[in-house]
């Protein structure tokens, strides 16, 4: 079936596992290339849920891009796709210049310990002009299924966005890069029960070359799983003139 939401920009294409299985086997083009560089996987018991961006590409040529989502479902042999659901776009620019992030393994020095794991959340966002941030550490981090939420206030009105990890890198590597962005930790109050911990972070942040910095307070979620601490969450909001930072959020880490 198709739904032709926006002519010639956006389509929306939905598949049974057999009609997904047949427009494949059909296809007449030599080369497929489809890439979805950071899917977002929800596992419910035998269920699942697989959500991503994609870009397609026919040999060396780019094609369109889109969503896709699929639902599978676990068997006796392994996963199948039960349906499907993909949007057919042909204004990518966007998913072009998303940043691909190579997988690496946590470093113990950042997930043994509380501390560790705070002092890279910060380290891994910040440098000067031109410098690359180190994505690849930072995912290592977070559970894969992390989300954070941006907390503004614009006209009186208060809005929430809520990304996920591939949101996150995408909308703000080009502003962290090339206006040299910095963020540091300067106060926290940390609560511990068991495996599971909260910790308010308040920070400072500024770019190269001004002298004017910004303040605010991340609220991190974390928790022990035996071996490493992990991220689940984290959300932040600035400080403004109806939202100051109380002085209990300003005690510095003892080291």
């Amino acid at each position: 079936m198709i739904n032709r939401v926006t002519a010639k920009v956006y389509l929306t294409r939905i598949f049974t596992a057999e009609a997904f299985a047949k427009n494949i086997s059909e296809a007449k083009a030599p080369e497929f290339l489809e890439k979805m560089p950071a899917p977002d996987v929800k596992i419910y018991g035998d269920l699942a849920i697989v959500t991503g961006r994609y870009t397609f590409y026919v040999g060396d040529r780019f094609s369109h891009c889109g969503t896709n989502t699929f639902n599978l479902v676990r068997t006796e042999s392994g996963w199948k796709i039960a349906n499907g659901a993909s949007t057919l776009e042909f204004q990518c620019e966007n998913d072009l210049k998303a940043i691909v992030i190579p997988k690496i393994e946590a470093d113990p020095k950042d997930v043994s310990t509380i501390d560790g794991i705070i002092k890279a959340f910060y380290e891994t966002i910040s440098g000067g002009k031109g410098v690359q941030r180190q994505w690849s550490r930072d995912k290592t981090l977070y559970t894969p299924d992390v989300r954070f939420v941006a907390m503004s206030e614009q006209d009186g009105k208060i809005r929430a966005s809520v990304m996920n990890h591939a949101n996150y890198v995408n909308g703000s590597n080009e502003f962290f890069v090339n206006e040299g962005f910095t963020e540091k930790e300067i106060g926290r109050i940390e609560r511990r029960f068991g495996n599971i911990a909260h910790v308010f972070s308040s920070y400072e942040f500024w770019t190269e070359g001004k002298t004017a910095k910004t303040r605010g307070v991340n609220s991190i979620e974390l928790f022990w799983d035996g071996t490493r601490w992990w991220i689940s969450a984290a959300s932040w909001d600035e400080e403004r003139p109806n939202n100051r930072i109380g002085k209990e959020f300003l005690v510095k880490v003892k080291k």
